[in-house]
């Protein structure tokens, strides 16, 4: 998404890629060639997410999701038997869930973080990373929207 910022205004584009853009090395290395090709003024938070892990996350979905509906569409039982097998439907719901938690911090874990013209942002998460990222920027869009009146240098 690329919107031109308003004069006086600190905007922050973002761009997600992943998925089948990033199926080899060579496409990956394409994305960050073109990111790095961009401008340093262009205020975009690039942010690239590896293909990882896609199977095992759908298949854990999938898992996860039929354990709740059938747990929804069971109800309460009334029986032994009908509780211990809701009991077994709810353990395996939960090992499905942290299945699905595990593949989307593998995920997260491998996404990459970089601002336009420049080279990749490293910080602590990607929450931290990104943050880092958008501060980068909006010193850099804030720096730039402030003229300076010509042989005084002060701000007009």
């Amino acid at each position: 998404m690329n919107v031109h910022p308003r004069h006086g205004t600190a905007h922050i584009n973002r761009w997600l890629n992943g998925g089948s853009a990033m199926d080899s090395p060579e496409s990956e290395n394409s994305i960050i060639q073109d990111i790095q090709k961009r401008s340093t003024d262009d205020p975009t938070v690039h942010v690239l997410i590896p293909k990882v892990k896609t199977d095992e996350l759908k298949n854990a979905l999938a898992s996860a999701i039929a354990a709740e509906e059938t747990l929804h569409y069971k109800g309460n039982p009334t029986t032994d038997e009908g509780r211990e097998a809701r009991g077994s439907m709810l353990t395996r719901k939960n090992t499905e869930d942290r299945k699905v938690e595990e593949a989307i911090s593998d995920v997260v874990g491998g996404a990459r973080v970089f601002l336009s013209g420049s080279q990749e942002i490293t910080g602590i998460g990607l929450d931290g990373t990104v943050k880092l990222a958008c501060e980068q920027v909006l010193t850099v869009s804030i720096r730039n929207s402030v003229r300076l009146i010509p042989a005084t240098g002060l701000p007009y």
